[in-house]
């Protein structure tokens, strides 16, 4: 019996080790992983050649400035590809998301202080023009997670609606349902403005479907509720709960929606990110001669 559970055991640990290899290579594999890594690298270059522009300067302070935002954005690079593979492991988790947010952020300034500290370096005519290349390199790859502000919504939503379930009286049922009602109906909007943003084809149209069952269901729920209060009577049909869980499956499919379309603005704006950083670097290579 003792070797039978110690096989038993060991098989476990062997099957439980295969899953997590197997969910660590799916992430590592993922499109926005691979972006993420291909912007570490770039990022990983570009302090490399801050660093080459730095041992050219003369300037004591402004070298040290150089080599401090160089540091900064090896840093903030791996900041992402950690918050990344968080996101990757569970595109559910809100908290991912948002450190996701804070961590684009980060390497969005750390990238602008390095050019700055650069540029500042520049002389002669081509300062102009090597600081205009990288303000707009800068500007193209800014941009804001709005997807991740539509699954904050949806989940919120969620939980709302979950807490319909607890309630008794027929009044406050329907004050329930008409305040999910109205959150329903402003994500349903946000949904409307997403599809007219994307270029997608195919997720404009998934995203318009599900703002119109989502606000189908909410105000079929609302009035059913209403019924229910005028009535006075008992929902021995439970109208109202099935229509409660209509909705609440509506707003589960659109969350795994939005995280799939989350996952392809962040590895959209992942990529964006990466280019915007070889256009700088490029940059410097070109007019290598004017830093000084």
């Amino acid at each position: 019996n003792s070797n039978s559970n110690s096989n038993s055991n060991s098989n476990s640990n062997s099957n439980n080790n295969a899953n997590k290899s197997i969910n660590s290579d799916t992430i590592e594999s993922s499109e926005l992983m691979i972006a993420a890594r291909e912007q570490v690298s770039a990022a990983t270059q570009m302090a490399d050649q801050a660093l080459t522009v730095a041992n050219r300067i003369r300037d004591p302070t402004r070298k040290q400035a150089i080599v401090k935002a160089a540091d900064g954005l090896r840093v903030a690079a791996t900041g992402v590809l950690t918050a990344t593979r968080d996101v990757c492991a569970d595109p559910t988790n809100i908290v991912s998301q948002q450190n996701l947010d804070v961590a684009q952020q980060t390497l969005d300034s750390s990238f602008s202080n390095l050019a700055q500290a650069v540029n500042a370096s520049a002389t002669g005519a081509q300062k102009s023009k090597i600081v205009a290349s990288s303000t707009e390199a800068l500007k193209s790859a800014t941009e804001d997670s709005i997807s991740s502000n539509l699954m904050s919504l949806a989940m919120d939503t969620l939980k709302q609606l979950a807490e319909f379930s607890k309630i008794t009286s027929s009044q406050n049922a329907f004050d329930h349902v008409s305040k999910v009602a109205i959150q329903v109906n402003n994500l349903a909007a946000m949904l409307r403005k997403r599809a007219q943003e994307t270029t997608d084809p195919v997720y404009r149209e998934r995203l318009i479907n599900a703002a119109k069952v989502l606000r189908d269901r909410a105000t079929q729920a609302k009035i059913l509720s209403a019924v229910k209060v005028a009535s006075e009577q008992k929902d021995d049909s439970r109208q109202v709960e099935s229509a409660a869980n209509g909705l609440t499956i509506c707003l589960q499919d659109t969350l795994s929606l939005l995280q799939e379309i989350n996952i392809k603005d962040r590895t959209r704006q992942t990529t964006k990110r990466t280019a915007a950083i070889k256009r700088v670097m490029t940059v410097w290579m070109e007019n290598s001669a004017v830093f000084s």
